[in-house]
């Protein structure tokens, strides 16, 4: 990189150095003690960062979002089985066992992981997200580093991302969500470089940028969504002719030949994750469809439509921003702390020029998640891993404006300082406190999946009836599943307990909140072998009746918990 590309640059060119050891020796000390400020301050919330998600890195899937985690392992646990890469199981809903969602690129990689090394396939897919989460804050750092109007909004910026409470649970799960973030932010980064480059040095740049969105819309279109947001203010920044601070001037728009070199690099940079994304779209929809019970997921269905994107009515809603502002990263700060931040924000884009880029940038990126997709933001609470960093790029931008009118360099450290005690404050009071709680409240899952896999043959199926579409007790008793949620005579169970019939499998246990046992036992007696008798289990006095179907003897101690690996 050259000096004019690098973020402390200023806009007439780097300045001279001194001639001597006299009255300039100051100034220019002050910026490097500054700079080691900073980056001390970095590196201190990154260690704690590191130490808030390495707590329970060997836990099983059992806290917040066990839903989304169990699922995201059952689907990696199959590939580790041998199951099939593309059509891949996540074995729910019947045959043929396959309800693909997003690619699972994620899912192979824990999978091939645990299998070059051996190592537990849950450590390995906790580790991977929290990699993948610093590979995302990387491309990050990359991007703003290129449009900060100084150095201490690039330190700012890396202390917020680090202290952010969403940031400091969430890339220790196991989900897709971190590597998703990693693949948009390397694409905005990449697409950035190929930008302002001319041919043929945007090449490189060109295919990394293709390369990365593609797989960014393979793994989670949601996420490479909000990422095209601040991909077009780049390709209109440069169509306007703007340039990050101390980079050399942009060609002007009214330059013919600029404005066709700006339009083949976006669309070759852009076109092939558009492409992609809807490539699997077609494909997965037509496995999803093949399912008597998965014909819901297929994406253009009403129900998919309207959960993911919600209603116009819950836009209008003041209760529905009302509950994302609950879910997201900065409700956890103290009020007056974050009506302060909210309002330096404001302050700094509206007093500093140079500070609108990236302020205006991720305040839009922030918002499009849950303007665009406003029913999945309001019932998940880890949608916001897509947006919160673009927050605190503007966040960084609008507090470090107020630099240059308060004339503070230390900031580049004290800002960072404060922003460290704030984030571990709310790591103290949402992690250490409540992660037991909900290890604790979740462990008659893992209880009862080993309660049904002691009783139950490999290649037994079992019904789970009007406790939604959670994967988490098929998944701890590692069984193959019908999971259903309307009613017993729907015709769609019917076709998918016929189709287990069909393959020479049975249905030998059923999980439900009190559904009659003879219904239940009448429905099976359709599709399973006659003559054989029903036995009702009461593992840990659960309030879940667990009907067992030819029930056969449990040895002594088979019931217990077990570990991960069962």
């Amino acid at each position: 990189m050259t000096s004019g590309d690098g973020p402390g640059a200023a806009s007439g060119g780097p300045p001279a150095p001194p001639t001597d050891r006299g009255p300039e020796a100051g100034p220019v000390a002050r910026p490097a003690r500054s700079a080691r400020t900073g980056v001390a301050a970095v590196a201190l919330v990154a260690l704690a960062n590191l130490a808030c998600n390495l707590q329970g890195i060997t836990h099983p899937p059992l806290d917040v979002d066990q839903f989304r985690q169990t699922q995201t392992a059952f689907a990696a646990r199959r590939l580790l089985e041998g199951g099939p890469l593309l059509a891949y199981e996540v074995p729910l809903f019947g045959p043929p066992w396959s309800t693909p969602f997003e690619f699972p690129l994620y899912q192979a990689l824990c999978a091939g992981l645990a299998h070059l090394t051996g190592v537990d396939l849950i450590l390995v897919a906790r580790l991977v997200s929290l990699a993948s989460f610093y590979a995302a804050l990387a491309a990050g750092w990359a991007l703003v580093a290129r449009w900060a109007p100084d150095r201490a909004t690039v330190f700012v910026f890396l202390a917020v991302a680090l202290s952010a409470p969403h940031h400091l649970y969430y890339p220790r799960t196991v989900m897709i969500e971190t590597l998703a973030l990693a693949l948009a932010l390397g694409f905005l980064a990449a697409l950035d470089r190929a930008l302002a480059a001319p041919w043929p040095r945007s090449a490189p740049w060109i295919a990394l940028a293709a390369l990365a969105g593609a797989l960014a819309a393979l793994t989670k279109s949601t996420t490479h969504a909000v990422a095209l947001v601040p991909g077009a203010l780049l390709v209109l920044a440069r169509l306007a002719g703007a340039r990050p601070p101390g980079a050399p001037d942009a060609p002007r728009a009214a330059d013919r030949r600029a404005r066709i070199h700006i339009a083949l690099v976006t669309l070759a940079a852009v076109g092939p994750g558009l492409l992609a994304g809807a490539w699997w779209v077609h494909a997965s929809d037509a496995v999803k469809a093949g399912q008597p019970l998965g014909d819901i997921f297929v994406s253009t269905s009403p129900e998919m439509r309207l959960w993911a994107f919600g209603a116009l009515a819950q836009r209008l809603d003041p209760e529905t921003w009302r509950r994302l502002w609950g879910l997201s990263s900065f409700a956890h700060l103290p009020p007056a702390l974050g009506a302060a931040l909210a309002g330096a924000v404001v302050g700094g884009a509206a007093l500093t020029r140079s500070a609108r880029p990236l302020v205006l940038a991720g305040a839009a990126a922030f918002l499009a998640g849950p303007l665009v997709f406003t029913n999945l933001h309001r019932v998940h609470g880890y949608y916001p891993m897509a947006t919160t960093i673009y927050a605190c790029a503007a966040l960084a931008a609008g507090l470090c404006a107020w630099r240059g009118r308060l004339g503070r360099p230390a900031l580049e450290g004290l800002v960072p300082a404060a922003l460290v005690l704030a984030g571990l404050g709310a790591w103290s009071a949402t992690w250490r406190h409540e992660q037991p709680r909900w290890q604790a409240e979740q462990a008659w899952l893992l209880d009862l999946g080993a309660w049904v896999d002691a009783r139950l043959a490999p290649d037994d199926v079992l019904l789970q009836l009007r406790l939604g579409p959670s994967p988490a007790i098929p998944y701890f008793a590692n069984r193959r599943a019908v999971v259903f949620d309307g009613p017993l005579d729907d015709p769609r169970l019917e076709a998918a307990l016929a189709a287990v019939a069909r393959e020479g499998a049975r249905v030998r246990a059923v999980v439900t909140p009190g559904s009659d046992a003879a219904e239940v036992a009448a429905l099976l007696a359709r599709f399973n072998p006659p003559g054989a008798a029903w036995a009702r289990g009461d593992p840990a006095a659960l309030v879940l009746d667990v009907l067992v179907f030819d029930a056969a003897p449990v040895p002594a101690g088979a019931g217990d918990r077990g570990g991960e690996g069962r």
